[in-house]
């Protein structure tokens, strides 16, 4: 279980979560704010809300947007 922990605070906290965002935002769009905004000290999906592009609960929706596509593919 803390592997798991680990790995989801991991996760959060890079900039993977941003190739989710590209249908909804566009790809130069999500490149500029992993580009110029992005900390790694704090979450990408608390970088998106402080910047005022995205609430976390909009991100969020991307995500599960992204793993139901990806899921539809296979």
């Amino acid at each position: 279980m803390a592997h798991e922990t680990r790995s989801l605070h991991n996760l959060l906290h890079s900039s993977a979560l941003a190739t989710a965002l590209v249908p909804e935002m566009g790809y130069q769009k999500v490149a500029d704010i992993v580009r110029d905004k992005h900390q790694p000290s704090r979450s990408f999906m608390d970088t998106l809300e402080q910047e005022g592009l995205m609430t976390k609960e909009q991100a969020e929706d991307c995500l599960q947007r992204s793993v139901a596509r990806d899921n539809s593919i296979e």
